[in-house]
């Protein structure tokens, strides 16, 4: 060989701020989150509503891990954001309504 062969190459290293956040109930001091197994995350109770499942971005930067919620109705609703959130697509009322409403279920007349 008459010389050493170098390739050129580029390496780009990116960082990310993003966190992981692992599944549970996070609070802070007037909300209740939570994360289900794939990392969707859900409003479960703010000021002026006690319990409700409303699905967010992410959790607040101030939002700390807290053990299972000692709170029934919260329970409850973390279990169905559980389920909704293993399930792609619509679910339920919806999916029957889709399937109402496409075009391949209506009859011509």
């Amino acid at each position: 060989m008459n010389g050493a062969l170098h390739e050129e190459f580029e390496l780009i290293v990116t960082e990310s701020d993003e966190v992981t956040t692992l599944p549970g109930y996070y609070e802070t001091r007037t909300r209740v989150y939570y994360v289900t197994a794939t990392r969707a995350v859900y409003l479960l109770a703010a000021p002026g509503q006690r319990a409700m499942l409303h699905a967010i971005e992410a959790l607040p930067s101030d939002a700390v891990g807290v053990g299972a919620s000692p709170d029934p109705r919260l329970r409850a609703l973390a279990s169905v954001a559980d389920d909704l959130a293993a399930r792609p697509g619509p679910v339920g009322v919806c999916a029957e309504l889709e399937s109402f409403t496409s075009p391949a279920a209506r009859v011509s007349p």
